[in-house]
């Protein structure tokens, strides 16, 4: 899912090259956030039951998260230990690998989500997608995946804290 701007870039091409069975969906419009850019992905696909993964655009990962995936049958956030002070990553709280909460750029631990989030059905997360969007589940004013995951907390579903330490934010 891409903005059409990238297409100025030879965007498709470029990545084509190296990922020739990537389909493409071409947005013409600015999405309010990363939820609504998922969604309009998830509306695409007919029905996914199988675990969906969201990456974000700018970490790049040196360890196999996909094994990780493979091993849990619950819903997930990737997170790494971020002692800084300040809060420019979405954080967890965390009990027996378990997360209880999470913010948005605020510091409420030193666990920080890396981008990379597990959903164990696409359709419930395209259901979730739905429900952040009309609940109007932003924050300053823009709807992100953490909105998500605090409504799915809220409805009782188990959100596994997934450590990792070799990746980098680009």
């Amino acid at each position: 899912v891409y903005n059409q701007n990238l297409d100025n870039y030879n965007f498709k091409h470029i990545i084509l090259k190296q990922f020739p069975n990537i389909k493409f969906i071409t947005l013409n419009f600015l999405t309010r956030g990363p939820v609504e850019t998922v969604l309009c992905g998830l509306n695409s696909v007919k029905n996914i039951e199988e675990k969906t993964l969201i990456l974000d655009c700018d970490t790049f990962y040196n360890e196999d998260i996909i094994s990780a995936c493979h091993q849990t049958d619950n819903h997930g956030i990737f997170y790494f230990k971020d002692t800084s002070a300040q809060s420019i990553f979405s954080y967890i709280e965390e009990k027996n690998n378990y997360v209880l909460n999470i913010k948005e750029k605020v510091k409420i631990s030193d666990s920080a989500c890396s981008g990379a989030y597990l959903f164990n059905n696409g359709n419930t997360l395209k259901k979730y997608c739905e429900l952040s969007l009309n609940k109007e589940n932003k924050y300053n004013n823009e709807y992100y995946i953490s909105g998500i995951y605090n409504l799915l907390i809220g409805d009782g579903e188990l959100i596994e804290a997934l450590p990792i330490s070799n990746f980098h934010c680009l």
